[in-house]
């Protein structure tokens, strides 16, 4: 019996009070993230037989997705260096926001793969600034620097 009072006065939460919204809201980036990367796979033989596509096309979709990965790390990292994680994590969904209203409005192939790689560059930002952000949460929020811009 004293072995769980004494464990039990030993726990640390996992999530402070001022901590918790701002937890759930990072957290929940890596849900949509994951999504929209699971997303591909699955939907890459739809595009095929919809869009009637080559599978040459489809490899340029799978290509156009993992070089935005490649060709956004660098410019994103640079990015949160100078303005701080939160304006990353804000570019990243305007890029995701700006790609996916690119989607809505294409006619041909190219401009729905450019429009892809556009919605794909996030995935390089979000990702990172999420992770970089998490463990230096509590500390924005106690100084109360997650507010502000």
């Amino acid at each position: 019996m004293t072995n769980e009072m004494t464990a039990s006065a030993n726990r640390q939460k996992l999530v402070t009070q001022g901590f918790l919204v701002p937890f759930i809201l990072i957290t929940s980036l890596f849900f949509l993230w994951g999504i929209a990367h699971g997303m591909l796979d699955t939907l890459n033989k739809h595009f095929q037989d919809m869009l009637h596509m080559s599978k040459a096309q489809s490899g340029m979709i799978q290509f156009s997705v993992y070089m935005a990965y490649f060709g956004m790390a660098l410019p994103a990292g640079y990015f949160m260096k100078r303005f701080g994680y939160k304006r990353g994590i804000i570019l990243g969904l305007s890029l995701f926001s700006s790609g996916a209203f690119l989607i809505a409005a294409t006619t041909t192939f190219e401009s729905f793969w450019i429009s892809l790689y556009v919605c794909s560059l996030w995935d390089a930002d979000l990702p990172h600034s999420k992770l970089l952000l998490i463990p230096i949460l509590p500390n924005l929020v106690q100084r109360n620097q997650l507010k502000g811009a």
